[in-house]
Formats: structure tokens, sequence, C-alpha cells
């Protein structure tokens, strides 16, 4: 069994379960380094570690959501998370 803090929840929570997306598998390098920055925008260019390219995507969301092909789907999401094309969340 894994060895974590307790201050890190186990997330095996089955949030992506609906969507495309799946759990990603990562060994801490064996380097020293005691803060590791995990992406949680899913936008990322380097998965898990967080490289800011959430910085300024509002724009880019935006944009795509207004562009989506699935627009009219979007009021009918339902228990899905978000719209998979362009990332759209409902309220």
């Amino acid at each position: 069994m894994m060895n974590r803090s307790p201050e890190i929840p186990e997330i095996v929570g089955g949030s992506h379960k609906g969507t495309s997306f799946r759990p990603l598998k990562w060994t801490v390098p064996e380097r020293n380094q005691s803060v590791y920055l995990l992406c949680v925008c899913k936008y990322t260019k380097c998965p898990p570690i967080c490289d800011a390219t959430h910085i300024g995507l509002t724009s880019t969301i935006q944009k795509q959501i207004e562009n989506c092909p699935l627009k009219q789907e979007h009021s009918n999401i339902g228990d899905k998370k978000l719209c998979q094309q362009c990332g759209f969340v409902p309220d």
C-alpha cells in the first residue's frame, strides 16, 4: 500500500466517470522535491504537472463554448460533469 500524507485525500471517488477522462498513473520522481503542483484544469501540456496554462484560459474557453457544435445540448447536459467538446460546465 502507498504511503501518503494524511492531508492529501486519496482520489478514488470516480469523478471522471461519465466523461472521457481517465485516471493518470504518476510516480513521484526520485529527485528531492517537497511540493508538486498537480494540474486540475486539464489543459496542461505536461500532465499531471501544472504548467500555468490555466492563466488566461477564460477567454479561450469562452470562445470554445460560444462555437461549440453541441451548444444546443448544453441545457440538457443532465448528470454529466461537463461538455467534453468545449468545456462548458452547468451551474
